[in-house]
């Protein structure tokens, strides 16, 4: 099975290198970290704590609320009534004076929200819903965060491999090399032989070289997305892990992923805060009681400290407003209307998406075992013609063929690989997983 010693060194051969050149990852490890690590993500989910928040202000708008306060007040001049009684020649008249013009008040405060009209409940389930699509929000970005993080895995698998492949060709054309050389010096060679093998070893040098840029670019935009700048990543998963197993009976349930339920929370909000617009045209009710402590309190002639209790009640109804409060139930109304276009454009597309992507991946699957076995087939091909060229019976420039056809099979079968993960990743994302 000599055939195989190539596709062995593809797929783990690299990973000796990855821990020579720094951190080796497993894609688990890599989605962990970049979830972690995001600051986008983070961004969201504080968002989303603050909805929450404004959701339970509203919710405590509709419970009774308890106040306490103080207050001082001095006033410099004061009320005085005198002369009730007639004037009497020896004898002054009494004068009644209400308060010294110090004046305390200590209090605590109970309203009591009766009706307004459902505007109140109304915003804290909007509130509510903006929680839960912030919420949703956030897992959407969370999807596409692991959709990135896997096609950015494989594509630096694929260029390490694609590195590897290379690397082994130049090896193989610089023994070559030696071994003409060393064969020319006694005559068994010719110049113009050593010549195209050493002009085919530079060909090599430069994709090398090339293929070494291609995976350290690829090792950085892994890293990037791990909340890492300018620090490469390497993949330890060798690119025969696969990513989708999933039967052609599945029921993808496209009403379930977080985008469309983000925009079917963002429409139950605006219908909820169309309602609270709404409501400001009825009439709102609360009810309020209030004890005091103070000096003077009611009866200000004794001016001393007293306690008592008030209690009302205050009804408010706004008649007319320039229609203020239809405008803003329009506008919310349209606004609902316009989600609900976007959200069935989107399921239209992601219905779309999951049909493309599934062709896409099924495809993919004989195409990377054609090229295989195209691999097996060179592999052979190229130690039948190395035991010719030994043998005499094969020119050097078929020998060459022979290892451009190896390597050229080498990188088709890695393309085809890398092409199959991406597929999965493509149709994971597609159905949401």
């Amino acid at each position: 099975m000599k055939f195989l010693a190539p596709v062995v060194l593809l797929l783990t051969g690299f990973g000796v290198a990855f821990a020579q050149s720094g951190d080796s990852l497993s894609l688990k490890e890599c989605i962990r970290r970049g979830l972690e690590a995001s600051e986008s993500l983070n961004s969201k989910r504080f968002s989303a704590l603050a909805a929450h928040s404004d959701a339970r202000a509203f919710s405590a708008q509709r419970k009774p609320s308890l106040s306490v306060r103080g207050s001082y007040n001095y006033t410099s001049e004061t009320q005085e009534i005198g002369g009730l009684f007639p004037t009497i020649p020896g004898f002054t008249a009494p004068s009644i004076k209400f308060g010294d013009g110090n004046v305390y008040d200590m209090n605590a405060t109970a309203t009591i929200p009766i009706y307004a009209g459902g505007a109140i409940i109304s915003r804290e389930r909007a509130s509510y819903f903006d929680e839960r699509a912030q919420r949703f929000d956030v897992k959407g970005d969370s999807l596409t965060l692991l959709y990135n993080i896997r096609r950015a895995y494989f594509l630096a698998s694929g260029a390490s491999a694609n590195l590897d492949a290379v690397e082994t060709r130049r090896a193989r054309l610089s023994r070559h090399l030696e071994e003409l050389t060393s064969s020319q010096k006694i005559g068994v060679a010719t110049e113009d032989a050593r010549l195209a093998d050493e002009a085919s070893l530079r060909s090599a040098d430069a994709a090398v070289l090339q293929a070494e840029a291609s995976a350290r670019n690829t090792r950085l935009q892994l890293g990037k997305l791990l909340g890492e700048q300018a620090v490469e990543y390497f993949p330890s998963d060798n690119l025969e892990y696969s990513l989708a197993e999933v039967s052609d009976a599945e029921d993808v349930q496209l009403a379930t992923r977080p985008e469309i339920e983000m925009l079917d929370a963002r429409i139950s909000q605006r219908k909820k805060l169309e309602r609270a617009s709404k409501a400001g045209l009825l009439p709102s009710l609360a009810a309020n009681a209030v004890y005091h402590y103070a000096k003077p309190g009611v009866d200000m002639i004794e001016n001393e400290w007293m306690d008592y209790y008030t209690i009302g009640v205050t009804a408010s109804w706004t008649l007319w407003d320039f229609n203020e409060a239809r405008s803003k139930a329009k506008s919310q109304n349209y606004s609902a209307q316009s989600l609900t276009a976007t959200r069935n454009d989107a399921l239209t597309t992601l219905t779309t998406r999951v049909r493309t992507t599934e062709n896409s991946w099924r495809a993919a699957r004989p195409a990377e075992e054609n090229f295989k076995k195209r691999l097996e087939l060179e592999t052979r091909r190229s130690e039948l013609i190395k035991n010719k060229l030994a043998a005499g019976l094969a020119s050097e420039s078929q020998w060459l063929d022979a290892q451009d056809d190896l390597t050229a099979a080498e990188l088709e079968w890695i393309s085809s690989v890398v092409a199959l993960r991406l597929s999965e990743a493509d149709y994971l994302y597609a159905i949401g997983r």
